[in-house]
């Protein structure tokens, strides 16, 4: 959890200086793909909880 969210608080700081910078759109892409990496940390996480609950 603690990747997930270091990925998803990148994401968040790019996404605002994408929004904020005269030239921040190069940011926009990086943020997205932090994003997405964020959100499939923590669906393998809870994928893997799921998994453990129902053994």
């Amino acid at each position: 959890m603690e990747h997930a969210s270091l990925l998803l608080y990148c994401a968040k700081a790019l996404s605002l200086d994408a929004a904020l910078e005269a030239d921040g759109e190069r940011y926009a892409w990086a943020s997205h793909y932090l994003g997405e990496m964020g959100k499939a940390v923590i669906d393998d996480l809870t994928q893997g909880m799921l998994r453990g609950e129902s053994v």
